[in-house]
């Protein structure tokens, strides 16, 4: 194999993991934006028990190293 056959090999490997990248970030920040509905629903829900059972709730919902707890931990 030639240096640039090699080149023009690497290139083309190199431009199609840019692409899996691009769609991997796509689908990573739809899975954030999923969770973040999810943890907004269990908050709202967790709201209304509360008042159902004349407390209050803490929320924390919109934080980003929520994600990171719920994946590393």
């Amino acid at each position: 194999m030639t240096v640039t056959e090699m080149i023009t090999r690497f290139e083309k490997n190199m431009k199609e993991l840019v692409d899996e990248i691009r769609e991997l970030d796509t689908t990573l920040n739809a899975k954030k934006e999923e969770f973040f509905r999810l943890q907004g629903a269990i908050e709202g829900l967790k709201m209304a028990k509360e008042q159902e059972d004349g407390g209050e709730v803490e929320l924390d919902s919109g934080k980003q190293e929520l994600i990171s707890q719920h994946v590393e931990g």
